[in-house]
């Protein structure tokens, strides 16, 4: 009956209805009248750029992209009172915008989380690095 079903509907693959789960799956879902709502998108996934604070959420990011994501991560080490920083930022978020979904964008402002510009060698601003798979270019 299931076949003729699918028939009808012009599915030509019978190699689903041969799998033991299929109509079970069909029968979980048969009163389901709409789809469940998609999760809410991440912050690099609507092209935002993100400030880091502690140098432990920086290295468990670090480690999220490099072992679930896989997204190359661009960090931009900063300071309020340095002009080039100021001048540049504008430039970074556009950047954001542009790989929306494709690379993750962090600042992190030195003064404030010295602990991570330390570990990264920050010695003037603005710095740039990039990660990818944890490894830094």
């Amino acid at each position: 009956m299931l076949n003729r079903i699918l028939l009808a509907r012009g599915v030509q693959c019978k190699g689903c209805v041969e799998k033991s789960d299929f109509v079970k799956r069909v029968k979980e879902t048969a009163d389901v009248k709409e789809l469940p709502a998609a999760p809410p998108k991440t912050y690099y996934e609507l092209g935002q750029v993100k400030e880091i604070y502690s140098h432990q959420v920086y290295l468990a990011g670090l480690a999220k992209h490099r072992d679930e994501t896989g997204l190359p991560v661009i960090v931009d080490y900063f300071s309020h009172s340095c002009g080039p920083c100021i001048q540049i930022a504008p430039i970074f978020e556009e950047m954001a915008r542009a790989y929306a979904g494709r690379a993750v964008f962090w600042k992190i402002d030195v003064n404030r989380n010295h602990e991570s510009s330390a570990a990264a060698g920050v010695r003037s601003m603005p710095t740039f690095n990039f990660f990818l798979n944890g490894q830094k270019f």
